[in-house]
């Protein structure tokens, strides 16, 4: 398993900011983010993409 921090590389802050992480195990590909009451929210990436993808068929 391999969890890596995704940064936003804006110029607007001299440091990159911490958005959430990605955590790879084998085929299976989560993102990990903390919501305002610090708990951990699990969103698996195929549902990510999935939308994704249907939001630019719906821009279409």
């Amino acid at each position: 398993m391999i969890k890596r921090p995704i940064l936003s590389f804006s110029k607007e802050r001299p440091t990159p900011q911490r958005v959430f992480d990605v955590i790879v195990e084998g085929n299976n590909i989560d993102l990990e983010i903390k919501n305002d009451k610090k708990k951990i929210v699990t969103i698996p990436w195929d549902e990510v993409v999935s939308q994704v993808e249907a939001a630019k068929a719906a821009n279409k």
